[in-house]
Protein backbone atom coordinates (compact mmCIF):
# COMPACT_ATOMS: atom_id res chain seq x y z
CA UNK A 1 0.00 0.00 0.00
CA UNK A 2 3.10 2.40 0.43
CA UNK A 3 2.80 3.66 -3.57
CA UNK A 4 -0.84 3.64 -3.47
CA UNK A 5 -2.33 7.10 -4.57
CA UNK A 6 -3.31 9.01 -1.45
CA UNK A 7 -6.53 10.92 -2.22
CA UNK A 8 -6.46 14.48 -0.72
CA UNK A 9 -10.75 14.79 -1.21
CA UNK A 10 -11.16 11.15 0.65
CA UNK A 11 -12.28 10.33 3.97
CA UNK A 12 -12.88 7.76 5.61
CA UNK A 13 -14.94 6.50 8.46
CA UNK A 14 -14.47 3.41 10.23
CA UNK A 15 -15.68 1.80 13.69
CA UNK A 16 -16.98 -0.76 15.31
CA UNK A 17 -20.92 -1.85 15.77
CA UNK A 18 -22.59 0.87 18.17
CA UNK A 19 -19.82 3.62 17.61
CA UNK A 20 -22.09 6.12 16.35
CA UNK A 21 -20.43 6.05 13.32
CA UNK A 22 -22.96 6.89 10.49
CA UNK A 23 -24.70 9.77 12.58
CA UNK A 24 -20.97 10.65 13.14
CA UNK A 25 -20.43 10.85 9.23
CA UNK A 26 -24.12 12.56 8.80
CA UNK A 27 -22.54 15.67 10.70
CA UNK A 28 -18.83 15.36 9.12
CA UNK A 29 -20.62 15.64 5.86
CA UNK A 30 -22.56 18.54 6.91
CA UNK A 31 -19.38 20.42 8.29
CA UNK A 32 -18.11 19.80 5.32
CA UNK A 33 -19.91 20.79 2.85
CA UNK A 34 -19.82 24.54 4.07
CA UNK A 35 -16.58 24.07 2.70
CA UNK A 36 -16.64 21.73 -0.52
CA UNK A 37 -19.45 19.86 -2.76
CA UNK A 38 -19.50 17.02 -0.45
CA UNK A 39 -20.69 13.40 -1.12
CA UNK A 40 -21.20 10.68 1.29
CA UNK A 41 -20.57 6.75 -0.42
CA UNK A 42 -21.40 3.20 1.36
CA UNK A 43 -19.13 1.32 -0.71
CA UNK A 44 -19.91 -2.14 1.00
CA UNK A 45 -24.07 -1.43 0.21
CA UNK A 46 -24.66 -3.51 -3.40
CA UNK A 47 -27.36 -0.25 -3.79
CA UNK A 48 -24.52 2.19 -4.24
CA UNK A 49 -24.45 1.52 -7.98
CA UNK A 50 -25.77 -0.32 -10.92
CA UNK A 51 -22.72 -2.80 -10.87
CA UNK A 52 -23.23 -3.48 -7.15
CA UNK A 53 -26.90 -3.78 -7.88
CA UNK A 54 -25.90 -6.45 -10.43
CA UNK A 55 -23.80 -8.29 -7.94
CA UNK A 56 -26.44 -8.26 -5.17
CA UNK A 57 -28.95 -9.54 -7.63
CA UNK A 58 -26.34 -12.92 -8.14
CA UNK A 59 -25.63 -12.91 -4.22
CA UNK A 60 -29.22 -12.96 -3.66
CA UNK A 61 -29.23 -16.20 -5.80
CA UNK A 62 -26.47 -18.15 -4.79
CA UNK A 63 -27.65 -20.94 -2.58
CA UNK A 64 -23.53 -21.36 -1.80
CA UNK A 65 -23.20 -17.80 0.26
CA UNK A 66 -25.17 -19.55 3.19
CA UNK A 67 -22.79 -22.50 3.39
CA UNK A 68 -19.69 -20.91 2.84
CA UNK A 69 -18.10 -17.63 4.22
CA UNK A 70 -15.19 -17.40 1.61
CA UNK A 71 -18.35 -17.20 -1.61
CA UNK A 72 -20.21 -15.14 0.29
CA UNK A 73 -17.91 -12.46 1.19
CA UNK A 74 -16.21 -12.64 -2.54
CA UNK A 75 -19.53 -11.22 -3.44
CA UNK A 76 -18.72 -7.86 -0.75
CA UNK A 77 -15.25 -8.09 -1.98
CA UNK A 78 -16.29 -7.16 -5.62
CA UNK A 79 -19.00 -4.55 -4.14
CA UNK A 80 -16.85 -2.24 -2.50
CA UNK A 81 -14.60 -3.03 -5.30
CA UNK A 82 -16.68 -1.51 -8.11
CA UNK A 83 -18.23 1.06 -5.84
CA UNK A 84 -14.63 2.92 -5.52
CA UNK A 85 -14.54 2.28 -9.39
CA UNK A 86 -17.46 3.33 -10.41
CA UNK A 87 -18.35 5.64 -7.55
CA UNK A 88 -15.87 6.73 -5.36
CA UNK A 89 -12.98 7.69 -7.84
CA UNK A 90 -15.49 9.61 -10.41
CA UNK A 91 -16.57 11.87 -7.47
CA UNK A 92 -13.07 12.15 -6.73
CA UNK A 93 -12.00 12.96 -10.41
CA UNK A 94 -15.10 15.54 -10.21
CA UNK A 95 -13.53 17.39 -7.72
CA UNK A 96 -16.20 16.22 -4.33
CA UNK A 97 -14.95 15.64 -0.92
CA UNK A 98 -15.92 11.99 -0.45
CA UNK A 99 -16.89 10.78 2.94
CA UNK A 100 -17.01 6.57 3.21
CA UNK A 101 -19.25 5.62 5.98
CA UNK A 102 -17.39 2.24 6.76
CA UNK A 103 -14.66 1.26 3.84
CA UNK A 104 -11.92 -1.67 3.21
CA UNK A 105 -10.95 -1.38 7.07
CA UNK A 106 -14.22 -2.63 7.75
CA UNK A 107 -13.70 -5.76 5.69
CA UNK A 108 -10.48 -6.59 6.89
CA UNK A 109 -12.54 -6.35 10.64
CA UNK A 110 -15.31 -8.28 10.36
CA UNK A 111 -13.76 -11.41 8.13
CA UNK A 112 -11.33 -11.28 11.39
CA UNK A 113 -14.37 -11.90 13.19
CA UNK A 114 -16.96 -13.85 11.98
CA UNK A 115 -15.56 -15.17 8.47
CA UNK A 116 -13.38 -18.58 8.42
CA UNK A 117 -9.71 -17.63 7.94
CA UNK A 118 -9.44 -18.47 4.18
CA UNK A 119 -12.05 -15.58 3.75
CA UNK A 120 -10.15 -13.47 5.85
CA UNK A 121 -6.89 -14.09 3.66
CA UNK A 122 -8.43 -12.93 0.69
CA UNK A 123 -9.70 -9.71 1.97
CA UNK A 124 -6.21 -9.18 3.01
CA UNK A 125 -4.96 -10.16 -0.48
CA UNK A 126 -7.00 -7.75 -2.35
CA UNK A 127 -6.69 -5.06 0.19
CA UNK A 128 -2.46 -5.52 -0.12
CA UNK A 129 -2.71 -5.90 -3.84
CA UNK A 130 -4.54 -2.83 -4.82
CA UNK A 131 -7.70 -4.74 -6.17
CA UNK A 132 -10.15 -3.75 -3.77
CA UNK A 133 -9.61 -0.07 -4.18
CA UNK A 134 -8.06 0.24 -7.03
CA UNK A 135 -4.53 1.28 -5.54
CA UNK A 136 -6.92 4.36 -3.93
CA UNK A 137 -6.67 5.23 -0.09
CA UNK A 138 -8.31 7.56 2.17
CA UNK A 139 -5.95 10.79 3.19
CA UNK A 140 -8.21 11.30 6.38
CA UNK A 141 -8.81 8.29 8.17
CA UNK A 142 -11.34 7.80 11.26
CA UNK A 143 -11.51 5.85 13.66
CA UNK A 144 -15.09 5.71 16.13
CA UNK A 145 -14.30 3.80 19.01
CA UNK A 146 -15.59 3.51 22.80
CA UNK A 147 -16.00 0.95 25.69
CA UNK A 148 -17.66 -2.85 24.68
CA UNK A 149 -20.22 -2.28 26.97
CA UNK A 150 -20.95 1.13 25.63
CA UNK A 151 -20.86 -0.31 22.19
CA UNK A 152 -23.19 -2.81 22.90
CA UNK A 153 -25.26 0.01 24.74
CA UNK A 154 -26.12 1.44 21.52
CA UNK A 155 -26.72 -1.53 19.55
CA UNK A 156 -29.58 -2.42 22.08
CA UNK A 157 -31.06 1.01 22.50
CA UNK A 158 -31.76 0.55 18.33
CA UNK A 159 -34.19 -2.00 19.38
CA UNK A 160 -33.46 -4.52 16.51
CA UNK A 161 -30.32 -6.37 15.57
CA UNK A 162 -28.70 -5.28 12.33
CA UNK A 163 -26.96 -8.06 10.06
CA UNK A 164 -23.87 -9.36 11.69
CA UNK A 165 -24.38 -6.99 15.13
CA UNK A 166 -23.02 -8.83 18.11
CA UNK A 167 -25.97 -9.93 20.02
CA UNK A 168 -23.85 -10.09 23.91
CA UNK A 169 -21.28 -8.15 25.23
CA UNK A 170 -18.76 -10.86 24.41
CA UNK A 171 -19.30 -10.51 20.71
CA UNK A 172 -19.26 -6.65 21.14
CA UNK A 173 -15.62 -6.96 22.64
CA UNK A 174 -14.49 -9.86 20.19
CA UNK A 175 -15.20 -6.89 17.44
CA UNK A 176 -14.24 -3.82 18.95
CA UNK A 177 -10.42 -5.80 19.37
CA UNK A 178 -11.00 -7.13 15.64
CA UNK A 179 -11.75 -3.07 14.85
CA UNK A 180 -8.38 -2.48 16.76
CA UNK A 181 -6.27 -4.89 15.23
CA UNK A 182 -7.61 -3.93 11.74
CA UNK A 183 -6.39 0.02 11.98
CA UNK A 184 -3.13 -0.77 13.42
CA UNK A 185 -2.49 -3.37 10.48
CA UNK A 186 -3.41 -0.26 8.59
CA UNK A 187 -1.57 2.28 9.91
CA UNK A 188 1.47 0.34 9.79
CA UNK A 189 0.94 -0.24 5.72
CA UNK A 190 -0.45 3.29 4.55
CA UNK A 191 1.40 5.51 2.82
CA UNK A 192 3.03 7.90 5.68
CA UNK A 193 1.14 10.75 4.43
CA UNK A 194 -2.14 9.57 5.67
CA UNK A 195 -3.86 11.36 8.52
CA UNK A 196 -5.12 9.27 11.51
CA UNK A 197 -8.26 10.40 13.60
CA UNK A 198 -9.03 8.29 16.61
CA UNK A 199 -12.10 9.79 18.31
CA UNK A 200 -13.76 7.87 21.54
CA UNK A 201 -17.18 8.67 21.85
CA UNK A 202 -18.98 7.44 24.93
CA UNK A 203 -22.29 6.94 25.47
CA UNK A 204 -23.36 10.35 27.09
CA UNK A 205 -26.71 12.48 26.96
CA UNK A 206 -25.44 14.97 24.62
CA UNK A 207 -24.61 12.67 22.24
CA UNK A 208 -25.34 14.49 18.97
CA UNK A 209 -23.37 17.56 20.05
CA UNK A 210 -20.53 15.29 21.06
CA UNK A 211 -20.34 13.63 17.51
CA UNK A 212 -20.90 17.27 15.89
CA UNK A 213 -18.00 18.44 17.71
CA UNK A 214 -16.06 15.40 16.81
CA UNK A 215 -16.27 16.13 13.70
CA UNK A 216 -15.10 19.42 13.61
CA UNK A 217 -12.24 18.11 15.46
CA UNK A 218 -11.68 16.05 12.03
CA UNK A 219 -11.73 18.96 9.86
CA UNK A 220 -9.57 21.26 11.97
CA UNK A 221 -7.36 18.41 12.09
CA UNK A 222 -7.30 17.82 8.28
CA UNK A 223 -6.88 21.62 7.28
CA UNK A 224 -3.83 22.02 9.71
Amino acid sequence: MKDFEVAERLYSVNGPDGSGKTIFVRYLAAEMASIAPTIVVKPSLFSESSASRSIGDLFAKDVEVKKDSRVRNTYFLETLSVNYRDRVIPLLEQGYCVILDSSEIRDVAFTKDISDELAHSDTLEWVQSGKLTHRTVAKHQVFLYSEAEDLFANILARGEFGYGDPRSLEEAERRLLCYQEAFKLFRLMAPEEVNWHYLENPRVLNFEEQLRLLSRRVIEGASS
